[in-house]
């Protein structure tokens, strides 16, 4: 099977085709629906065999990507198998509700911004970077420094539009952070693909806010971070009592791992 598996719509294929040839001459093996698969069961089958089979779903944004139910099966069944997903922007374009809670955090590569080569050249370093894992947020990630000095731009969370009406983005250390409240604010079991991620802090909302339940607190978001977030660093977390009645304040603490850039992120926790 294919390296790569190409999610997109049938308009993009021009752009398509561009960034698939430059792929295969840089030896990556690329799946892209063709017409040469005939309807029907066979064609259902054959995608299901490809997104099996790859490393990497590449999913194109654009408009009528967005607006393609298909391309929304392809991607959440991407995300299903644990496959490593590849935002690539064609064009500026809002985020289907069906994938906005799929991509949150996730690096993506625009081609919007600089030549076209400068996008063919985010791609393969994002692709360098992916195929050392089979998902962004995995256990499995290299743990030496080198392995992580860049830390590209990401989707912002929540997905949002910026001043221009373009995708938000967030660069550096604040896809991190953004990275980091997704996981607090997420419950095992709640994304697809991805079953053990999360944090799953809901179980305190009812607890004594004493010091032993600060304590386990911590130790749970530290043990989560370190599961899931690897480009956070010696991560340290202090959980103290807030301003009001029945509130925490969280603080996180960490270095990007492959830089000397140390950063600090404060959330409040409130009970009901």
């Amino acid at each position: 099977m294919a390296d790569l598996f190409v999610s997109y719509s049938r308009t993009d294929a021009r752009f398509v085709e561009k960034v698939g040839g430059q792929l295969r001459a840089a030896g990556i093996s690329v799946w892209v629906d063709t017409e040469g698969i005939d309807g029907g069961e066979r064609w259902r089958t054959a995608i299901t065999q490809a997104i099996n089979g790859c490393r990497w779903c590449m999913l194109v944004l654009s408009p009528r990507s967005m607006a393609s139910p298909q391309v929304a099966r392809e991607v959440n069944l991407a995300f299903d198998k644990g496959r490593a997903i590849v935002p690539v922007v064609y064009e500026q374009t809002e985020i289907a509700e069906s994938l906005q809670y799929g991509l949150a955090g996730l690096n993506h590569v625009d081609f919007t911004v600089g030549t076209f080569e400068d996008g063919m050249s985010k791609l393969r370093q994002a692709l360098g970077l992916a195929g050392r894992s089979q998902t962004l947020h995995s256990t499995e990630l290299p743990v030496d420094d080198a392995d992580w000095a860049i830390v590209g731009r990401g989707l912002a969370f929540p997905l949002r539009l910026d001043v221009r009406g373009a995708i938000a983005l967030v660069g550096e250390g604040a896809a991190i952070d953004d990275s980091i409240r997704m996981i607090l604010m997420t419950r095992p079991g709640e994304r697809l693909g991805h079953q053990e991620l999360g944090c799953d802090l809901l179980d305190f909302v009812f607890a004594r806010l004493d010091e032993a339940t600060r304590n386990e607190i911590s130790d749970r978001i530290r043990e989560a971070l370190n599961a899931w977030e690897p480009r956070a660093h010696d991560v340290v977390v202090d959980v103290a009592p807030g301003a009001w009645d029945r509130e925490l304040e969280i603080t996180v603490r960490y270095l990007v791992r492959g830089t000397s850039e140390r950063r600090e992120l404060v959330e409040r926790m409130s009970q009901a």
